[in-house]
């Protein structure tokens, strides 16, 4: 998985205290985008889900306490769908994953449906 950042504590990002996972790559250059120093692939960094899981499985206990959990944001999330539906995420123990995603509904993939399901 082509991560581009990581905010631990992030307040902005959904509800509660959060950790927000940047994903690297985003094809549609919107005009209003907050972060387009993601669109580019190359700009990331790669992580195989045990070692991002590792870095998001530490502040458990904020996420709990604040009521909070992890966003995936980018760049675009759906380019790497099939990464974001690996059972790693039961390790973070129903602490919900919340997508942030702007996408052509004629583009997403059958993966990218199941995550939005």
């Amino acid at each position: 998985m082509k991560i581009h950042s990581l905010e631990s504590m992030a307040a902005r990002d959904g509800e509660g205290l959060r950790y927000a996972v940047f994903l690297a790559g985003c094809p549609m250059r919107c005009v209003y985008c907050h972060n387009p120093d993601t669109w580019d692939m190359a700009n990331g960094i790669e992580y195989t889900p045990a070692e991002l899981c590792n870095k998001i499985i530490r502040f458990k206990p904020y996420f709990k306490a604040g009521k909070g959990g992890v966003t995936f944001s980018g760049g675009e999330p759906l380019l790497q769908a099939e990464e974001l539906l690996l059972e790693w995420q039961e390790e973070l123990d129903g602490y919900i994953a919340k997508y942030a995603i702007n996408w052509s509904v004629s583009r997403i993939s059958k993966v990218a449906r199941a995550i939005l399901h």
